[in-house]
Parts: structure tokens; sequence; C-alpha cells
């Protein structure tokens, strides 16, 4: 609960590359009092000989509660792993799921990626 954990590793070759993602999921609090719905969009740039980047849109939430139980909340980053300017990269999407008061939550991602080529970005889970 409310710490960063890897979710996604996601490879990008040392060229022009570029591509747009969507994660969907779905977090609960272990005793299922709260469950929410989640989707972000986003999208990856790379220029040949330059770091690649990352842009994470708002995060857009359905939740539903019962018996008054407090809410999750859920956001996303990433950080880069591996790789130079002239290297192939790797990136790592996070995923911090928040409930409040601390109790235990899980969740459960999705990840959809649409590419400018097909032999560019490519994703695996963590």
């Amino acid at each position: 609960d409310n710490s960063a954990t890897q979710i996604f590793s996601v490879q990008v070759p040392a060229a022009n590359n570029g591509a747009f993602f969507r994660i969907t999921g779905f977090a609960r609090t272990d005793n299922c009092a709260t469950v929410t719905g989640f989707e972000v969009v986003g999208s990856i740039a790379r220029q040949a000989g330059s770091n690649s980047a990352i842009g994470f849109g708002t995060v857009t939430q359905v939740q539903t509660q019962s018996n008054g139980s407090a809410g999750i909340t859920v956001a996303f980053g990433s950080v880069i792993q591996s790789g130079g300017t002239g290297d192939a990269q790797e990136l790592r999407i996070t995923a911090t799921v928040d409930q409040n008061p601390n109790a235990g939550s899980s969740a459960c991602f999705k990840m959809e990626m649409i590419n400018s080529n097909n032999s560019g970005i490519t994703i695996s889970p963590m």
C-alpha cells in the first residue's frame, strides 16, 4: 500500500520511435469494501541519439464503496532502468495504489500499445 511497484517493462530501440498506450485495471481493499476501476493513457517518444521520454495523462477512476469505507487512489510513474543515448533503453512503468486508512490492497493491470512501426517499442509485464 502506498509504494511504487514496477508493473511493466518497456523496451525502446536506439532509433526514432513513438507509441501510444493505455493502462486499465482495478484495485480493491483486502476485504473488498472498496473497489476502483481505473484507466490512464500516455505516450512514449524517442529521437535517435537521445533519451526516451514517457508521459501520462490524468488517471480516470470509478469507485464503489460499501460500509462507508475509505477510498483508493492510483498513480503512475516511470524510471529509466538501462541504456545510454546511443543504446536501446528500458523504461519501467510503476503504479502506486493508496488505500486510506493504510490497509491491505491489491490491483490488476492491463496495458495496450500502438507503435509507430512493427520493429519498435515492446512491452512485457514485470
